[in-house]
């Protein structure tokens, strides 16, 4: 039965309450399934975003340890390319779909793993510690504390433009992700990521 069916048995603000406490619980349960387990894979100390009803979770960009460039101590080196990894969580009724990403200024292109990402209705695509696109001919060395401002477009939810934070790859817990694309999909939606309405 659907939320609204039962908001008129509790006081206003008591079902205002309850509907913001069970959001919380949902999105924590969010946070702890997916490929692996998405407390594994995404520890959340990255970009987080949302446009229309897709939210953009755990957003960040990989590079080395150290660049094989010797005027850097650490980045990707320029004209190279920097694996980008994220959750997308489709809060709609109906399906959409990741259909680009650009990081203008940047790299001359961002190239989704396997094409443009579907995310079902109501479920989640979560990633795993392989990179779901990578940018590529950067235009200069990528370091961190700096943010690079990415833009992903979808079929119906719109367009997001989001502060992206850089990681080094030899910092913990970054250090299990890998800076290659998997040769398989790269990702499942989870069985079923509801949120009460």
């Amino acid at each position: 039965m659907p939320w609204s069916e039962h908001s008129g048995s509790l006081p206003r603000f008591g079902a205002d309450l309850l509907r913001t406490a069970l959001a919380g619980i949902v999105v924590a349960a969010v946070s702890s399934c997916g490929q692996g387990g998405a407390g594994k894979w995404f520890p959340n100390r990255a970009a987080n975003g949302h446009v229309g009803k897709m939210l953009l979770r755990n957003v960040f960009i990989l590079v080395p340890s150290a660049s094989p460039t010797p005027r850097t101590t650490g980045g990707a080196s320029a004209a190279g390319s920097a694996p980008l990894y994220f959750s997308l969580v489709n809060e709609a009724r109906s399906a959409d779909r990741l259909v680009s990403v650009s990081a203008s200024g940047v790299a001359t292109s961002v190239r989704i793993v396997g094409g443009p990402i579907v995310v079902p209705p109501r479920k989640a695509v979560y990633g795993s510690q392989f990179p779901q696109a990578t940018l590529e001919g950067l235009s200069s060395p990528l370091r961190p504390p700096h943010r690079v401002q990415v833009r992903f477009v979808f079929e119906h939810a719109g367009t997001a433009t989001m502060n992206v934070p850089i990681k080094l790859h030899a910092n913990a817990p970054w250090s299990t992700f890998s800076l290659t694309p998997s040769p398989a999909p790269p990702g499942r939606p989870t069985p079923s990521v509801t949120s009460p309405r």
